[in-house]
């Protein structure tokens, strides 16, 4: 179970799940999707957005930060959260 939001500072964290695409429409014949988490670290980010993502071997951690968590709160991510970013 996740930890529940307390006085520590949460944190934005954006992930990317390498897909192969068997249509080659996407670049490499690769397709890229990616997630946004408002997390406390980034073990419960990745909790939070393995269960959104398709194949959880392909998925790793791109960026975090202010810049990020910046970005999650204009796409209206509340903390303890993830979402596919469109």
């Amino acid at each position: 179970m996740l930890r529940r939001m307390t006085t520590d500072s949460p944190s934005g964290y954006l992930f990317e799940c390498s897909l192969p695409n068997s249509d080659m429409s996407a670049r490499d014949g690769i397709r890229r999707i990616h997630y946004i988490a408002i997390a406390l670290s980034e073990k419960d980010a990745f909790k939070l957005v393995s269960h959104l993502a398709p194949n959880t071997a392909g998925l790793k951690r791109i960026d975090y930060g202010e810049a990020v968590l910046m970005r999650a709160r204009e796409l209206g991510i509340p903390d303890g959260e993830a979402r596919k970013v469109p």
